[in-house]
């Protein structure tokens, strides 16, 4: 029995003939992404899409994230890496845990009246102190701002903060929701392509097109997205693919690509 375990890399290649800026769009929505992070995988940074996983299993994700136009390979994964991928000990990590907390907690002295405990680490510090010595903890002293006057300092520079972040996001949330859009509607257009090449070869052995998709041996790679064929017969047929966060819909037909227009 072959127990080699095989990992998917992307290594920043992308198929011949593919718009970048289309696999990028692509690559946001299959990926959950964003664009920084995107453009530092296609950048030549070494990427595992999947690990630990047997060869069948690594070719199905091969397939579906190539169909973003980004090329990718499978790899066997070495034994050391497969154990650095397996889970740890929960009573050996909760052990070491237990034990760096009681090697880390400090013990209180008595302190003589110039001094203080720190309310962080519990070392004694002298009571005028601004910062303790051990920690770094900032002390605040009784008497003065004291607690409350922070708390009206923070939500005072929240409140001068909030034009300026309302402004960052008029800008930035539109242009986000832009490109989401823009690469659902073309990972759309990628399985609505499917179809249509499943349909003209049913069409070239049966001289007709079929609105049953296992008779033109069509299967949706993407569960999050809805296609319909609305209409099939000898001369040609109509379809639609949608998302349920994408307030188009693609319209393909037997010549190919139609239209997106509004729900």
């Amino acid at each position: 029995m072959n127990n080699t375990m095989y990992k998917v890399v992307f290594e920043g290649q992308i198929a011949d003939g593919r718009d970048i800026e289309d696999v990028k769009n692509n690559l946001v929505a299959v990926l959950n992404k964003d664009f920084t992070q995107i453009e530092k995988m296609l950048s030549g940074q070494v990427t595992v899409i999947r690990e630990n996983a047997d060869y069948e299993t690594c070719e199905k994700a091969k397939a579906s994230f190539e169909k973003s136009g980004a090329m990718c390979s499978i790899m066997p994964m070495e034994v050391s890496e497969i154990e650095e991928t397996s889970p740890r000990s929960i009573t050996s990590s909760m052990d070491k845990v237990g034990t760096s907390a009681r090697e880390s907690l400090p013990t209180r002295r008595t302190k003589e009246n110039d001094e203080k405990f720190c309310s962080s680490c519990g070392e004694r510090i002298k009571v005028d102190d601004p910062v303790c010595a051990y920690c770094g903890q900032v002390q605040i002293k009784k008497g003065g701002i004291g607690y409350l006057g922070v708390g009206v300092i923070i939500v005072g520079f929240c409140f001068l903060a909030m034009p300026f972040i309302a402004i960052i996001a008029a800008v930035s949330i539109p242009n986000f929701i832009k490109y989401k859009h823009k690469a659902m509607e073309n990972v759309i257009k990628a399985e609505m392509e499917n179809l249509s090449f499943a349909e003209s070869n049913y069409f070239n052995e049966h001289y007709k097109y079929s609105k049953n998709y296992n008779e033109i041996g069509f299967v949706s790679s993407n569960s999050k997205i809805r296609i319909e064929i609305i209409k099939a017969d000898k001369d040609c047929f109509e379809a639609i693919g949608t998302q349920d966060d994408f307030p188009k819909v693609v319209w393909y037909d037997c010549n190919g690509y139609r239209e997106t227009a509004l729900k």
